[in-house]
C-alpha cells in the first residue's frame, strides 16, 4: 500500500520532529519553534522551522 504524498510528508515531520528534540537539549531557540508547531494542526506552521 503506497503512501500519498501528503502522508509521506507527515511522516517526515515526525521524524524531523524527534530529531529537533534531541538539537533543543543544545539550542533553546529550537526548543521554542518545535513547541509553537506543535500548537498548531496544520503542516504548513512547521515550514519556518525547516527553512531555518
Amino acid at each position: 500500500m503506497s503512501l500519498t504524498h501528503s502522508q509521506r510528508y507527515k511522516v517526515a515531520i515526525i521524524r524531523f520532529d524527534s530529531s529537533l528534540h534531541e538539537v533543543s537539549m543544545r539550542d533553546t531557540r529550537v526548543v521554542s519553534m518545535t513547541f509553537s508547531w506543535q500548537n498548531h494542526d496544520q503542516t504548513c506552521a512547521f515550514t519556518p522551522v525547516l527553512s531555518y
